[in-house]
């Protein structure tokens, strides 16, 4: 008897898990991870992977673009675009690729965050005035502080459409954030501080994507060669150039991405201070952003 009631304990058993017509039960988990951002540059991914649930995934659509500002996206990275959670874009025409997406995931009510805020978006912080239409918005610290409430208030949004924004979830994301608001300011106060500690300080840029950043921290835009990429300097352009980066207090700045190809010769004919600054990389943009205020201080301070 005792055994028989074992075997029939083992039978139902055995009918729960697999049916008792035989066939296996499906497993009704999800194999999501709990939310899925999508971002348009590299840098961005230290700003919002910190604010995530744990297990979520941050892709880079423009990881294999020369440029963020492509203008067509592969077809996997425009359907990571379109059902990521979020999507977070720089905007303003930067990426143009990513914006037309943005806009569709609006219209049908999926969050699309740009950090290129208009200019009656913001106030001037701490004094300074920004160009809040500018397409590089990731590089300037006040714009990457003006957005990540924006970004907070999305994924926090994201969290509670999946059922995962517990009040521990919901203070781990804003702890995060303001962790990384922090961080921003100190990005702010190492630029202000250090920069403002030059001599008199200009610069003639290659492409333009840091002229309005050095601008706003107090070194004096010359000229910019190129109006976009994989445009070549004219004559009279790179005749200009050599005259002013002959001076004592002028760097000459061009980003790690650029074909030196074209002004190689600009460079060993004026003796110009190079600074080889960096918009897309590394991942982390606390460490991108000191690492291009190294370069900018040691091209400024290297004996020519």
């Amino acid at each position: 008897m005792r055994i028989a009631g074992i075997l029939i304990a083992a039978l139902v058993s055995l009918c729960t898990l697999s049916g008792c017509n035989g066939e296996a039960r499906p497993q009704e988990t999800d194999a999501r991870p709990p939310l899925r951002v999508a971002i348009s540059v590299a840098p961005l991914h230290s700003l919002v992977a910190p604010m995530l649930p744990a297990g979520s995934t941050v892709e880079v659509i423009l990881a294999n673009q020369g440029s963020p500002h492509a203008d067509e996206l592969t077809p996997s990275a425009a359907a990571a675009a379109y059902s990521a959670d979020v999507l977070i874009y720089i905007g303003s025409g930067a990426d143009p690729s990513v914006e037309r997406i943005a806009r569709r995931r609006t219209a049908s009510g999926r969050p699309s965050i740009s950090i290129a805020v208009s200019s009656d978006a913001s106030s001037a912080h701490d004094g300074h005035d920004h160009d809040h239409s500018t397409e590089h918005a990731w590089l300037d610290p006040h714009m990457m502080e003006h957005a990540l409430p924006r970004i907070r208030d999305a994924i926090l949004h994201a969290t509670d459409d999946r059922g995962l924004l517990t009040e521990m979830q919901r203070t781990r994301t804003n702890r995060a954030a303001e962790d990384i608001e922090r961080m921003i300011r100190n990005v702010d106060e190492a630029f202000r501080v250090m920069l403002g500690a030059l001599p008199p300080t200009r610069f003639v840029s290659l492409h333009g994507a840091f002229d309005a950043l050095l601008a706003e921290y107090g070194l004096e835009h010359v000229s910019t060669l190129l109006a976009a990429h994989g445009a070549e300097p004219t004559a009279v352009q790179l005749a200009a150039a050599s005259k002013a980066l002959a001076a004592d207090d002028i760097i000459l700045v061009v980003e790690a991405n650029e074909n030196l190809d074209s002004i190689r010769r600009l460079i060993e004919d004026s003796g110009a201070r190079v600074a080889i600054l960096n918009p897309l990389q590394p991942e982390d943009w606390n460490q991108m952003m000191r690492n291009n205020l190294q370069a900018i201080l040691k091209a400024r301070t290297i004996a020519r």
